[in-house]
């Protein structure tokens, strides 16, 4: 029954990799939506233990009160950047790869898009290709493997209209993995 309300709402409720503005796919607290705390029992609020607003935001981590290097895990970057901004795509069932839900997907993997880059390179945000495509910086990687720029891929996360990760989310997906991408 779960499985079949995780569809429903993931069809019906989202618009999947191409819709979905200022996130795509369900809405934590929302009737079917997937858990992203893993049924912990933390409702609405955060994988952090932060409140989530209306819509699933939160103001935990957030610039400087994300708390220096190390101290940022990928539960917490999942649940304030990763859940609700690119889960439609790269969530627990993945549209694309990488499924972002799981950091052992992504630490120190290689992308299949650009072969020979790492998604996640721990105390490394720069070397990093998915930070560096949620920054849009990833040109020059692609182009140093010879790869041209409709091979890369666009910056993420995209949606309609696209719009890219505020500083603050940039800013906590960067101090995660500077600070060794613990999970």
């Amino acid at each position: 029954m779960r499985f079949f309300l995780l569809c429903s709402v993931m069809i019906v409720g989202s618009a999947g990799c191409v819709g979905g503005g200022g996130g795509s796919g369900p809405v934590p607290g929302d009737a079917g939506a997937v858990d992203p705390d893993g049924g912990r029992g933390l409702g609405d609020a955060g994988v952090d233990g932060v409140d989530a607003g209306p819509g699933g935001e939160t103001d935990a981590g957030a610039g400087s009160d994300a708390g220096p290097p190390g101290e940022v895990d990928h539960a917490t970057v999942f649940a304030n950047v990763l859940y609700p901004r690119c889960s439609g795509c790269h969530g627990a069932f993945p549209h694309r790869e990488p499924d972002l839900s799981r950091p052992e997907a992504i630490v120190e993997r290689e992308s299949a898009q650009v072969p020979g880059a790492v998604l996640v390179v721990p105390g490394d945000a720069d070397a990093s290709y998915l930070y560096r495509k949620l920054a849009g910086t990833h040109g020059d990687v692609c182009t140093s493997m010879g790869l041209s720029p409709a091979e890369c891929g666009l910056r993420m996360p995209q949606g309609m209209p696209p719009v890219p990760l505020s500083e603050e989310e940039l800013e906590m997906v960067r101090e995660w993995i500077d600070g060794g991408a613990d999970f």
